[in-house]
């Protein structure tokens, strides 16, 4: 989500001699308002959001199998929906993640488990004093793994975020988050159904005594 572009790389030269940049200090790209949001708008669409990797492992004190070596690979992309034209010059991104655990050793490798995590997020950048100081992110995200009823397991939530540019070197980040865990079926909350079975156990006992 940061405009890292060849132009900006070429403004740090311009302005500062990035082999003297005070580590301790904050240093800003000096760059008008105007020109910041044209950057962020002439980013493409279509790129990378979290990590995307492919890892795995083996023992070396037992045998290779199934039950123990796996591997685990993620795909994470964005995609930006508009410019910054929505209010205070903020703009809308898609996003989607994908982790998945794959038991390679195994006899059909199957995958034993899949995380989606899609997300919609509203991005503003942060200027000051025509200087690019960070960004601010709030965005809505599901994550389950994809099942129905009795297998199911998810949750939903509120992402606030920001990040702060101090220097060329180095930017800080922070997160906050509420989550809303997702119920499902109502035999997930505590016995939904099996409640249900046990109302029309007594329906017919109150009906007919043979079945009391």
């Amino acid at each position: 989500m940061q405009a890292q572009t060849k132009e900006i790389e070429e403004m740090w030269h311009r302005q500062l001699d990035t082999g003297k940049v005070v580590y301790n200090k904050p240093v800003y790209l000096k760059i008008s308002k105007d020109e910041i949001l044209n950057l962020f708008d002439r980013q493409p669409s279509f790129g990378l959001y979290k990590d995307n990797y492919i890892i795995s492992g083996i023992p070396t004190n037992e045998a290779i199998n199934q039950y123990t070596a796996d591997a685990k690979f993620q795909v994470s992309i964005s995609h930006r929906l508009t410019k910054t034209v929505l209010p205070f010059n903020s703009f809308l991104i898609l996003t989607y993640t994908q982790k998945t655990f794959w038991s390679i050793y195994a006899k059909s490798a199957p995958f034993k488990d899949i995380n989606y995590n899609p997300g919609l997020a509203l991005v503003k950048p942060i200027i000051y004093n025509n200087q690019l100081r960070g960004s601010a992110v709030i965005s809505f995200e599901h994550e389950s793994n994809g099942k129905d009823s009795l297998d199911s397991r998810g949750w939903n939530q509120i992402v606030l975020s920001g990040m702060y540019f101090f220097n060329s070197n180095f930017s800080v980040q922070g997160k906050l988050w509420a989550g809303l865990l997702d119920k499902g079926e109502p035999e997930l909350d505590g016995g939904g159904r099996y409640y249900t079975i046990n109302k029309k156990v007594r329906f017919y006992g109150s009906r007919k005594t043979a079945y009391t």
